[in-house]
C-alpha cells in the first residue's frame, strides 16, 4: 500500500485497491510484539493457545487514507471490485488472551 500511494503520488496517476475496501486488517508494532511475548512467557503457564494483538482493526480504505494523509497524496482511489477483497476481517481476537494471562491491553 505504502508504495502504490508513493507511486501514485510520484506519477500523479490514482490508486488501484482490490476489492471494495472494506475488510479490516490488524496491525501490530513490532515492538509491542515482543513485550507481550516476553510478558506471556514470564505470566502465563496455561494449556491454551495465546492471541497477542490490539483488537483494533481498520479497513483497506481507511489504511488507504491514512497512507495517503502521510504522504501528502491527494490523488484519487479507485476500488477495482472486478477483483476479490479477501478475507473480511483479519486480526486477532485478544481479550481471551489477555484475561488468561493476568493482563489487559
Amino acid at each position: 500500500m505504502i508504495r502504490k500511494v508513493e507511486e501514485a503520488k510520484r506519477t500523479g496517476g490514482a490508486v488501484s485497491i482490490w476489492g471494495t475496501g472494506t475488510p479490516t486488517r490488524e496491525f501490530l508494532f513490532v515492538d509491542d510484539a515482543a513485550d507481550a511475548l516476553v510478558f506471556v512467557m514470564q505470566h502465563y503457564d496455561g494449556d491454551a493457545p495465546i492471541n497477542i494483538g490490539t483488537g483494533d482493526d481498520v479497513s483497506i480504505k481507511q489504511l488507504a487514507q491514512l497512507v495517503a494523509d502521510v504522504i501528502g497524496f491527494t490523488g484519487p482511489f479507485e476500488f477495482d471490485t472486478s477483483k476479490p477483497d479477501g478475507m473480511p476481517r483479519n486480526g486477532s481476537t485478544a481479550t481471551v488472551s489477555w484475561r488468561l494471562a493476568g493482563a489487559g491491553p
